[in-house]
């Protein structure tokens, strides 16, 4: 069978090394945040404590768009069907508790608007490209470019949402999902700053021994549009005494303002989903300098975490004060640093979590299947 043709199990593995147990699993969360700061990333990574979570609504509505795009790309829902009821019913299982807990509500509302207007706008039939593979894991080695040599002490693993051929020119292309408040002009100039796809492009690259030339970032837009509750009777009656006392004769024609319906919400959400700012593709050429350099960066940051490990007691992993408050809020672990490790607050707002979750793995080395 060709190595690209993936049709029959598009979630299978890309590659991995031999099984290597002396070696530890990284990721590019990993090396960023050390980049960041060095001691977050060994609380998180060598202690492998995590911040409890208190946002599970946000990160359900993420992991839900996320799988919802990629069942729609393996072609598990059937688009012929007008929405494709498929989806409706997957989403309707996700937010199985709607009918009294608001934010699933809201976050049902929205999701299944959003994947409404997205296949209104994208059928399959008519895209670009044929997908080869959807949350394509793979995991290799860390090369040093100037010997060619792979690491002894470190592997990398990932994940990207899909891999495409062009139909066009058969051209490689990793697609990269992304929601957004805003697409703008501001927002889509980051993209090209995006580290990360240009290192799993040049791992994918590697995998199906042929270069991903472009990164396709599919971009869904969340609206911000809330379903109207209406007025109470109090509310009603209130408002309505405050406008026959504005008014000479003591009367008022105002009206008790219903609830808005979900079939009048889900109306005014597809409108909104229907206009082309909604969604947006935008392809970014991959650059064969940017992917040298990606890699010497890495190869270089398993260097400096090599020279930190090697200092006693942690000290190497020193603390990016800097970086405490640099989105404007504390960092998840500030209240653990600046009370330098108190055991109460270690212990009632951190957790054991495993590193690298967000690959479904646990720091092994995941089976070689050939292409």
């Amino acid at each position: 069978m060709d190595r690209m043709d993936r049709t029959d199990n598009l979630e299978a593995p890309l590659a991995a090394p031999a099984a290597t147990p002396d070696r530890m699993v990284t990721t590019y969360s990993m090396w960023s945040m050390f980049r960041d700061c060095r001691e977050k990333a060994r609380l998180r990574y060598v202690e492998e404590i995590a911040p409890i979570q208190r946002d599970a609504a946000a990160l359900r509505f993420g992991d839900a768009t996320h799988g919802c795009l990629e069942k729609w790309h393996a072609g598990i829902f059937d688009d012929s069907v007008p929405r494709s009821f498929a989806m409706q019913a997957h989403i309707d299982g996700l937010f199985s508790d709607r009918s009294f807990d608001a934010e699933q509500r809201a976050d049902w509302h929205l999701l299944s608007a959003m994947m409404r207007g997205y296949i209104r706008r994208y059928p399959r039939a008519v895209e670009p490209f044929r997908v080869l593979m959807v949350e394509a894991k793979f995991q290799d080695e860390i090369i040093n470019p100037e010997t060619g040599q792979p690491s002894r002490t470190f592997t990398i693993a990932g994940k990207v949402d899909g891999i495409l051929e062009m139909k066009a020119d058969a051209a490689v292309a990793v697609m990269e999902h992304k929601t957004a408040a805003l697409i703008d002009g501001a927002y889509l100039e980051k993209l090209w700053c995006d580290t990360q796809i240009m290192l799993y492009s040049f791992y994918v690259g590697r995998a199906l021994e042929r270069p991903v030339t472009q990164v396709v970032y599919n971009v869904l837009a969340k609206a911000r549009l809330r379903q109207k509750a209406g007025w109470t009777e109090e509310e009603y009656a209130e408002k309505l005494a405050e406008a026959q006392a504005k008014n000479k004769s003591g009367k008022s024609s105002l009206k008790r303002q219903l609830p808005e319906t979900d079939e009048e919400f889900a109306a005014r959400l597809d409108e909104w989903y229907a206009q082309p700012g909604a969604f947006h593709r935008e392809t970014i050429l991959v650059d064969q300098q940017a992917l040298s350099e990606v890699q010497s960066d890495l190869w270089e940051m398993t260097k400096s975490w090599l020279a930190a490990s090697a200092r006693p007691n942690g000290k190497g992993f020193i603390r990016n004060r800097n970086h405490c408050f640099h989105w404007g809020r504390p960092c998840p672990y500030w209240p653990l640093c600046s009370s330098y490790g108190n055991p109460n607050i270690r212990d009632n707002m951190y957790e054991f979590r495993p590193a690298h979750t967000e690959l479904g793995v646990d720091a092994e080395p995941t089976e070689t299947l050939p292409f």
